[in-house]
Order: structure tokens, then sequence, then C-alpha cells
């Protein structure tokens, strides 16, 4: 994808290097560094990318400080996905 949208890269860079800073306890930090974060259930966080142009979807395991992503694509595609349990 960021290969793909080069004008993603910098947001997709950004959450990587947030996720390897620790420490990744809870979501109001995610929040508080990257204002487009939503903090949704199943430890996951929605970022918007590019004016909402495209969605990054990730699960947090905290006491492990793993990030998993779980969707990266279109608004359009992320409408068609159940974030929350994908």
């Amino acid at each position: 994808m960021v290969s793909a949208r080069p004008e993603a890269s910098h947001v997709t860079n950004s959450v990587a290097c947030e996720a390897s800073t620790p420490p990744c306890n809870e979501g109001g930090r995610i929040l508080l560094s990257n204002g487009t974060a939503s903090i949704l259930q199943g430890s996951r966080v929605v970022f918007n990318i590019c004016g909402n142009k495209y969605r990054l979807v990730v699960k947090i395991n905290y006491p492990h400080q793993v990030m998993t992503i779980r969707f990266l694509g279109t608004h359009e595609k992320y409408d068609a996905v159940d974030a929350e349990t994908i």
C-alpha cells in the first residue's frame, strides 16, 4: 500500500515509530500523539490517513508491546469491514 500510495507513507512511518517507542501501554497515548486516531473495541486503533482517504487498523497487545496491522486500505474498503473484529 505504501509503495502504491506514497502520500500515505509519512503516516504509516509515524505509526510504526510510535509503536516502537515504549511504553505503549494505553490507547490515550496514541490519541495524544496522533489526533487522527480512534480507539476501538478489541484492542484496536484506527488511523485516518491523508485526510481520511485511507484507513489503517491495528491491533495492540499492550502487555507485550506488539502492534499488528489488521487492515490498510481506502476509506471505501474500510467501510466494508468490521474494524473491531478484523
